[in-house]
């Protein structure tokens, strides 16, 4: 099997055309059909668009320089569409689907009444970020990645043309990423709860299982090396489908509420 994405607690794999869902902490598979695509292309990226519990749950994949939408327990893949580059982000904003691709384009995704796809040229108010991901927090959404040796955040302003602007703190959140750009991040509120800390980023270390450092703070050796290249998920090489270090809660919380995820054990 080859890894192609985690996303909402599920563990995302394709095999001999059908894609695998696994959810990470209780082992459940849910099987996609077969995908009826070229013989040269595989699956290369695959996130959910809403948990599994939900009626509206569907997986995106990405199989060669096609976009498919499988909607959740159907018996078919219903939609492509053609893109340019590998997509590695997706999240669920305001009823829409918002998605990235490798080279940092930004798209807006619907499914209904058919499946469509939007370039939105979202400019930067101030330095491009590399090893982006993107992620929710309430109803702003945020591009978290690194600029020099600290991690730094944007929201997307769509108050006119779209663009990014810069954020200085994250308020009374906490933003969890993985070592890879596969792998969707996601956010907490009022971390405190758990013993967390807000206006935080949650990272996975090199000396510690779970690295923190406060937003804009600079990263410490021997992490600062680790986090700035994280390695990115350059989908279009097989070779590389494998599955990383995660950062992840159960599928089930999702279903509820970001606000009461808590750490792993």
């Amino acid at each position: 099997m080859d890894y192609i994405g985690y996303s909402l607690g599920n563990l995302i794999y394709s095999h001999k055309k059908k894609c695998h869902l696994f959810d990470a902490f209780t082992g459940t598979r849910t099987k996609s059909p077969r995908l009826i695509i070229d013989k040269r292309d595989d699956p290369i990226f695959g996130a959910l668009t809403a948990p599994l519990a939900s009626p509206d749950s569907s997986l995106l994949v990405q199989a060669g320089r096609s976009l498919y939408e499988w909607k959740v327990g159907s018996e078919s893949w219903l939609n492509q569409y053609q893109v340019d580059w590998p997509i590695v982000q997706v999240a669920s904003f305001k009823g829409e689907i918002m998605a990235m691709d490798y080279c940092g384009h930004l798209f807006r995704v619907r499914l209904e009444p058919r499946f469509t796809v939007q370039k939105l040229d979202a400019v930067f108010e101030g330095s491009i970020l590399n090893a982006t991901w993107l992620v929710v927090c309430d109803d702003t959404l945020l591009l978290v990645g690194h600029w020099g040796k600290s991690f730094q955040a944007v929201w997307l302003d769509l108050s006119s043309r779209p663009k990014w602007i810069k954020v200085d703190r994250l308020e009374n959140w906490a933003v969890f990423v993985a070592p890879e750009d596969r792998s969707q991040a996601f956010a907490c509120k009022n971390p405190e709860r758990w013993g967390g800390r807000s206006n935080c980023m949650y990272f996975c270390g090199v000396g510690e299982p779970l690295g923190v450092v406060q937003l804009g703070e600079t990263v410490q050796p021997p992490d600062h090396m680790e986090t700035l290249f994280f390695p990115q998920a350059e989908a279009h090489e097989r070779t590389i489908c494998r599955c990383n270090t995660h950062l992840g809660v159960p599928g089930r919380v999702f279903s509820q509420s970001a606000e009461i995820i808590a750490p792993l054990p």
